[in-house]
């Protein structure tokens, strides 16, 4: 689930100019072609064989997929086919702040959603995704329209990290990658499954997907620059988003 930056490396290209001269013959490269031929009479000294070429063939060694991973794609689906849900997300602090940023979600695919952000006690933020149309409030100020401005998509980008198959976009959403470090019982009512895999980056990403009745409980990505939570719940119940009312 990849709400994280995207890090772009630029390449410096260096580009060399290959000169062409033409051949200089010596007097004796002339001898040497023509000492190259023979009297068919003449002793020709034994050449050596020449041994053939050895190659090695690479043999990859492809680690079987583990068998969760299957399991853990179809809770995923299933979560990204839900009508609705509510959620509540937890990522890192942002820039300045030292407590984590709190959010909620309540999702209903006919109509859109409704979240909220608090970064702390004193700025909250509201979102109202319906019909197509984006609306943004802070604390208890009037809605005003964002659509189709930068302000709308980074802030209905905050709330991707509650939709993997959104957030990882022309990826499976657990990688052939996958390494399975633990199964167990979760506290929550939920089977707990943590694993590891490789970013198109090459970094590792170490994630917690906790699964009850066939859908996510909850889901925790561990990442260099701190850690997301989202828990779930109400998934395919009724879900009122409200309006620009309420």
């Amino acid at each position: 689930m990849r709400r994280l930056p995207l890090l772009v490396s630029f390449f410096g290209l260096a580009l060399f100019g290959f000169g062409c001269k033409e051949p200089s013959y010596q007097a004796n490269t002339v001898t040497n072609w023509r000492g190259a031929i023979q009297d068919p009479g003449a002793a020709r000294k034994p050449s050596s064989p020449i041994p053939p070429k050895v190659t090695q063939k690479r043999v990859d060694t492809v680690q079987p997929l583990p068998a969760e991973v299957p399991v853990l794609r179809q809770a995923l689906t299933n979560l990204g086919n839900a009508n609705s849900f509510k959620a509540t997300l937890t990522l890192p602090p942002a820039d300045g702040q030292t407590t984590p940023v709190q959010g909620s979600l309540l999702f209903d695919r006919a109509r859109g959603f409704r979240g909220s952000i608090t970064l702390n006690a004193q700025a909250k933020s509201d979102i109202l995704s319906i019909n197509g149309q984006v609306y943004f409030r802070a604390n208890t100020s009037t809605w005003q329209a964002i659509t189709y401005t930068e302000e709308g998509d980074r802030l209905q980008a905050f709330f991707q990290v509650a939709f993997p198959n959104k957030s990882k976009p022309n990826q499976l959403l657990v990688s052939d990658s996958t390494r399975i470090l633990e199964v167990a019982d979760d506290s929550r009512g939920c089977k707990r499954y943590v694993y590891t895999e490789i970013l198109p980056t090459g970094d590792t990403a170490k994630t917690t997907l906790c699964i009850k009745n066939g859908f996510p409980a909850y889901i925790i990505n561990e990442y260099a620059e701190g850690a997301t939570e989202v828990s779930y719940s109400e998934i395919n119940e009724p879900v009122n988003i409200g309006g620009l009312d309420s």
